[in-house]
């Protein structure tokens, strides 16, 4: 089994404490650098330096001091990714405040729901979310007392101020140096999939631990260039693209959109170097690739296929990397070619893919964590790189299987200083994932023989069979997904009857019609329909369910499913709500 001292890379950052720590020191160090850019309307990038993020967040800070803000005092941020958002963020934790990242795109019932719960009195939220959500609804929240437009001007008959005019502003109020690791820093909402939101309570020594932790994992270099595709409210892109990058000195780019041609002209005008991203997002892009090469002509496709296998062969056989320089030329083409590295995060990342973008020449690692431990406990490193595990321990995390099963499968349980507080305001619910100092993270996995984590699928979520036997749905899921007629998939337990227990195994399932129609001649099934109906495409996902319940053992075949137009519900990290599709949820969504 790999040893810490295997797989660590030496120290190249100062140890932080607290997340203020971090701040100052980096500022101070790179004062006249480039800390973020964002293109502006002009088709410029408005280039934001570590020195002036300081003097905008200080002046910012002050002004909410005279406000009345007290460390403890809880602000409510509120936008779409910008340089801005950073600026606010970092005004907010200068006062000692405590900071209540929002989702940009919650309902405002569910935004209510987090001010009142949180007793946020101030929130900084973007010109456009103010225009469309709080307008008008202002007096439904009494307990809001202040409005902070993070882009625009001051609005007119005594609306909210903009964050320019704070900063200039500012006022004569000392502002706090008294920081310590354990005060509160953030109180994180988390959307979840079960439809039960919690208030994971994350203190300076948390966040603080997580950043040495990575650093020791993985080299950020200063001349590195971060793309911002997740949303900063979210843990792994705040912790990870955000202050991670910024204690290392790199760069932020903000994507302008999430479209695909945007997000390529982002990285190939700024030289992105570092990617993170969901699934999803590496789906897009790799299967974008091969969609690609797929419409060349018969000879370009019969020898970039045939250059895949040569990659796949040489990497098998001889342990020899070939992809960065095989296509090079195809990574220019397709706007990746200044990448050194993509991390995937948030959910587990089909091993074909991950595999595609190695042959392609594209280092990709897989991590895993969750909202409640800051969020990073494993990831893997450029020199132990397991494409079909979740990842080696951080450092400090101390990672052990509870109630192991025959194969070594059990509850996933961790020790260490990245680990919230707890639940704010919900001390039964911590009481519930917290047993013995151990926090129990829900999850069922294992750790194999070299120290890689596995993850094996959600204990919630696990189908317990007539026979006792328990099948994972998401190993299901990644099969069915694997087809090219399938967009999406849930795979999910029923009750078989009152008389009899235990669950039947079905899915859900979302057919990819746009995919099948494009390359209906390549994909189809040779006795397949002619045209590419929508029932013709259906036909195709019963064959590939057919196919995949003639490899499975009897009790994970699936026994039935339904076909949804619509793509699923998901979270702002792209996993499915499925509480809005269990038969125990009563009717679907319209």
């Amino acid at each position: 089994m790999l040893e810490y001292a295997d797989y660590l890379i030496p120290e190249h950052l100062p140890r932080y404490t607290t997340v203020y720590g971090m701040l100052t020191a980096v500022c101070r160090k790179y004062a006249g650098k480039t800390a973020f850019q964002m293109k502006d309307s002009d088709d410029n990038y408005r280039k934001t330096t570590y020195g002036t993020i300081w003097e905008k967040s200080e002046g910012v800070a002050r002004f909410l001091l005279g406000l009345g803000v007290v460390p403890g005092d809880r602000v409510a941020l509120m936008s779409e990714n910008s340089p801005e958002w950073g600026i606010a963020y970092f005004s907010i934790i200068m006062t000692r405040a405590v900071l209540v990242p929002v989702d940009a795109t919650l309902s405002f019932p569910d935004v209510r729901f987090i001010i009142e719960h949180s007793g946020s009195g101030i929130l900084f939220t973007s010109r456009a979310i103010y225009e469309k959500m709080w307008k008008d609804n202002l007096s439904a929240v009494p307990g809001l007392k202040k409005l902070i437009l993070i882009d625009g001007p001051d609005q007119p008959d005594g609306g909210p101020v903009s964050l320019a005019q704070c900063a200039k502003a500012g006022s004569s109020a000392v502002l706090p140096v008294d920081f310590s690791p354990g005060d509160l820093l953030e109180i994180l909402y988390t959307s979840g999939t079960t439809g039960n939101p919690k208030a994971v309570m994350l203190t300076h020594g948390n966040v603080a631990s997580n950043l040495n932790g990575i650093h020791r994992m993985i080299h950020f270099d200063e001349s590195d260039v971060f793309l911002s595709v997740l949303p900063l409210h979210h843990v792994f892109e705040c912790t990870v693209g955000f202050l991670a990058a910024l204690s290392a000195g790199c760069t932020i780019t903000y994507a302008e959109s999430l479209k695909s041609s945007s997000l390529i002209a982002n990285m190939q005008e700024t030289r992105v170097t570092i990617l993170l991203g969901v699934p999803l997002l590496f789906e897009k892009l790799y299967y974008g690739i091969i969609r690609a090469i797929d419409k060349k002509s018969l000879h370009i496709r019969a020898f970039c296929h045939g250059m895949l296998a040569v990659v796949r062969a040489a990497r098998i056989l001889l342990g020899i990397e070939l992809g960065r320089g095989v296509f090079a030329g195809l990574r220019k083409k397709a706007g990746l070619d200044t990448l050194r590295l993509t991390v995937s995060g948030g959910g587990p990342l089909p091993w074909i893919v991950a595999r595609g973008f190695i042959d392609l020449g594209i280092t990709i690692v897989q991590g895993y964590g969750l909202s409640e431990t800051s969020p990073v406990l494993t990831v893997s490193t450029l020199a132990h790189n397991n494409i079909h595990a979740a990842g080696l321990p951080l450092p400090d995390a101390k990672i052990r299987i509870i109630e192991p099963d025959a194969q070594g499968t059990g509850e996933i349980a961790v020790r260490g200083p990245m680990v919230m507080s707890g639940y704010y305001r919900n001390p039964e619910a911590t009481s519930e994932v917290v047993r013995d100092g151990w926090f129990m993270t829900g999850d069922s996995g294992y750790i194999d023989h070299r120290g890689f984590v596995h993850i094996t699928g959600r204990l919630k979520n696990v189908i317990v069979t007539h026979g006792g036997k328990n099948v994972h749905p998401e190993e299901l899921e990644e099969k069915l997904d694997a087809s090219p007629f399938i967009k999406e998939s849930m795979v999910y337990g029923e009750a078989i009857s009152e008389e009899i227990k235990g669950e039947e195994v079905k899915a859900i399932i979302v057919p990819d019609y746009a995919l099948a129609r494009e390359n209906w001649e390549s994909l189809r099934h040779a006795h397949s329909h002619h045209e590419p109906t929508d029932e013709a495409v259906e036909a195709e996902v019963t064959r590939a369910v057919q196919h995949l319940n003639a490899h499975l053992p009897t009790y994970k075949k699936i026994t039935g499913y339904r076909i949804e137009k619509e793509e699923l519900v998901k979270t702002t990290t792209r996993k499915i709500k499925r509480y809005l599709y269990t038969p125990q949820s009563g009717p679907r969504p319209s």
